[in-house]
């Protein structure tokens, strides 16, 4: 069974989490409600321990100093945020959240979670404070490895109504969350992988944006009862305004005109959609001039554009798709769930590690140093495996943090030991840059592992063995018929034939152990062979009848048959099981059970051929 992953969508106004174990993926609810959608939110407790979610919403109701949402804006800030008496960073109020979703993940699979991926807007890039701020809030949680992924991104990967894209598809990614707009062009691979073009975002461009502005309308409305009670100071007024608001908007998206009561004893608010939409519009444009913005970066016509995809609660607001359909004129297509796109396509992401796993590429052979190449600079987080320490093949000996956020494993197919880290965690890497020096061995014991003999090897095989033969054959019968020969036995000129064949063999041998350039190496095959041939030519008996055409055919056949046949014996790991064997006959030890493979090599250790 894999390590569990917990994924979560850390969300201004709600957060949701799911736990990716095997390829499955399980929703955390709220223990105390059985929400899947958790309140982003905190409150002090009367012993001074964080509450969070539902049980924070409860406690504003009897102590509103002391409760405090939307802290997600406040991320990357130095200044500490006043809770009930105390001060909070706001990297701690973020870690309590998370800290409670890895207590109720460790209900779930019966064991501590220490693997993290945590959504955040496309707007916190390689260089902003909020970015570390969110990573030092996992590892404050008690997560041992955190990763970050964009919203859109991970809504791309969300399951879609009806049918799903197909391969080259082009979408573009429209995610209106509760307190940032996202925003992603993303291309489907021919396996259903997600590649993204671009991303950008409008970090004061949310739901909560929307609220203030229905809240200034409600207020503008409703002055003679309202400005009472807010201009007395009164917390709880102001909070209660806001779930006023919030609820007076949800209801518009299915109804053309709402009417609702802030408190039994206050007049009716009523509220038309038409309302809504003129006050939101100036935000709605901004969110499609930023889509625009994208789609020029990436050199893309909106017309080219296979579908935008619609995510976030605010999209169920009517005026953005009238809006989308005006200014991009694309098919608008819409995740299964809104509310829980992110959390369900960064959870199917996160079940993709395979995708994020680099195996070392192979440096010259006997070389000691790995390199691996990932598509674009990273930052090495941390080493796995100290020097002097053993490791198994496809061990993960270190990881790589890309620019997104995401986790890479640096992995090898050899295993080996660690002699000593050319890099250090916290600097900054390239493709085909020396990470680390090693040590590779095959395990003990184990055999070593060969690529498998097919059908052309086997045809090959034959030809050497053909040809073989007929030089041996023609041979044989020059000999019978030339009474003028040089060798008084056929047996004699014929093995010096074969040792010159075979001088040729172990030159192109010994050429390709201890060459490195491609050129010279078959420069010197050609020569070996060359040389090979004029051996073999000497060991055979020069007729005297005229026949020299057919004299240097089957010097040549002689040749290249026993390079063929030699090639399909090494390819099939003959002459090491048979070295092996004689040396153990004789008392010795099995050479090559320590052998070290080819460096970085993303097959197998000891491979042969």
């Amino acid at each position: 069974m894999s390590d569990p992953v917990l994924v979560v969508d850390f969300g201004t106004s709600s957060s949701s989490a799911a736990v990716v174990q095997d390829g499955r993926e399980r929703l955390v609810k709220e223990p105390s409600s059985g929400l899947l959608s958790w309140p982003s939110a905190v409150a002090a407790g009367p012993d001074g321990v964080l509450l969070v979610g539902s049980a924070a919403e409860r406690r504003k109701r009897a102590e509103p100093e002391g409760y405090r949402a939307e802290f997600k804006r406040d991320l990357g800030e130095s200044a500490p945020v006043p809770l009930g008496g105390r001060s909070y960073l706001p990297t701690a109020l973020v870690a309590a959240v998370l800290a409670e979703f890895r207590a109720q993940a460790g209900v779930m699979t019966g064991r501590a979670v220490g693997r993290l991926v945590v959504t955040v807007p496309a707007s916190y890039g390689p260089v902003d404070p909020r970015r570390d701020a969110m990573l030092a809030a996992g590892r404050e949680a008690g997560f041992e490895s955190v990763e970050l992924l964009a919203e859109p991104v991970a809504a791309a990967h969300a399951a879609v109504v009806g049918e799903p894209f197909g391969p080259g598809r082009t979408v573009l990614v429209y995610d209106f969350g509760g307190g940032t707009f996202d925003t992603a062009l993303v291309r489907i691979g021919p396996d259903g992988s997600r590649t993204v073009l671009g991303h950008a975002a409008l970090d004061d461009c949310g739901g909560r944006d929307v609220d203030a502005l229905l809240a200034g309308g409600v207020s503008e409305r409703g002055r003679e009862w309202l400005d009472p009670l807010i201009s007395a100071g009164s917390t709880r007024a102001r909070l209660e305004l806001g779930d006023f608001v919030r609820r007076i908007k949800h209801q518009l998206s299915e109804a053309a005109e709402v009417e609702d009561y802030f408190t039994p004893v206050t007049p009716a608010s009523r509220v038309a959609r038409t309302e809504l939409d003129a006050l939101i519009a100036p935000l709605l444009e901004r969110t499609v001039d930023c889509c625009q913005r994208l789609l020029a970066d990436c050199g893309v016509r909106a017309k080219d554009v296979d579908a935008v995809l619609l995510v976030g609660g605010t999209t169920r607001v009517p005026a953005v798709r009238a809006l989308l359909a005006q200014r991009l004129g694309r098919p608008l297509r819409q995740v299964e769930d809104p509310d829980l796109a992110v959390v369900h396509g960064a959870a199917a992401w996160a079940a993709r590690a395979a995708d994020r796993r680099l195996t070392a590429v192979p440096t010259e052979p006997k070389a000691v140093p790995l390199a691996w190449e990932p598509t674009a600079p990273a930052e090495l987080t941390a080493w796995h495996v100290e020097p002097g320490a053993d490791y198994p093949a496809g061990a993960a000996l270190g990881t790589l943090r890309t620019a997104e956020g995401a986790l890479l494993e640096l992995a090898t197919a050899v295993p080996g030991r660690v002699v000593r880290h050319l890099r250090r965690p916290g600097e900054t890497v390239t493709a085909g840059e020396w990470l680390i020096a090693v040590e590779q061995r095959a395990v003990p014991g184990a055999a070593a592992v060969r690529r498998p003999l097919v059908g052309w090897h086997w045809l090959l095989g034959l030809l050497g063995l053909l040809l073989t033969g007929f030089g041996f054959l023609s041979a044989w019968w020059t000999r019978e018929n030339d009474y003028d020969a040089k060798y008084p036995t056929a047996m004699g000129w014929s093995l010096l034939m074969m040792l010159g064949a075979m001088a040729g063999v172990v030159l192109i041998a010994v050429v390709w152990r201890f060459l490195r350039h491609p050129a010279l190496r078959l420069l010197g095959a050609l020569l070996s062979v060359c040389l090979g041939y004029v051996l073999a030519l000497n060991g055979y008996p020069n007729s005297t009848d005229g026949g020299e055409g057919y004299y240097w055919l089957t010097a040549g056949a002689w040749l290249v048959g026993l390079l063929l046949v030699n090639w399909f014996l090494v390819r099939a790991g003959f002459w090491r099981g048979l070295w092996r064997g004689l040396w153990t006959v004789l008392g010795g030890r099995a050479p090559g059970a320590h052998a070290a493979g080819p460096v970085g090599s993303a097959g197998s250790a000891g491979a042969e051929g």
